[in-house]
């Protein structure tokens, strides 16, 4: 099946720019746990000294937790690039803009949680989200 008519670049080519950027964090995220968790969410990785207060739990502890955590949402990411990247080309218009709309909140939420807990660097995830979410909107037009 071909995609949707090219008289829709406005949505599509934004949700290839925005897929190949999932996949690209999801894959840092993956890769580069330790990394890419300090970048893009601007929590500490623990250390000796940031996990003496907590109780029963290590540093090493903590840090295979965190490990696995960045392994499963660099899966979500690589997943929300997936989507988009194939809805974009085979998908209908109003189909990527459920999907584009559906990411726009999962990075509401990302700095939702990042503001909270941090107490800043949301607009690192409200930023991408907001167009996300106004595309998504407009794809269900």
């Amino acid at each position: 099946m071909p995609p949707f008519p090219r008289s829709d670049p406005y949505i599509r080519i934004p949700a290839v720019l925005f897929g190949l950027i999932f996949l690209g964090f999801g894959t840092n995220m993956l890769l580069r746990p330790e990394p890419a968790f300090t970048a893009s969410f601007g929590f500490p990785w623990p250390t000796a000294s940031t996990s003496a207060t907590t109780k029963g739990l290590s540093t090493a502890d903590h840090s295979v937790a965190l490990t696995a955590f960045c392994q499963m949402f660099g899966a979500k990411e690589v997943f929300e690039g997936v989507a988009l990247l194939t809805t974009a080309w085979w998908g209908n218009k109003r189909h990527l803009g459920i999907v584009m709309f559906v990411a726009g909140l999962g990075a509401g939420v990302d700095g939702w949680v990042v503001k909270g807990t941090v107490g800043e660097g949301e607009w690192g995830h409200w930023g991408y989200g907001a167009v996300l979410f106004a595309l998504g909107a407009l794809g269900l037009v």
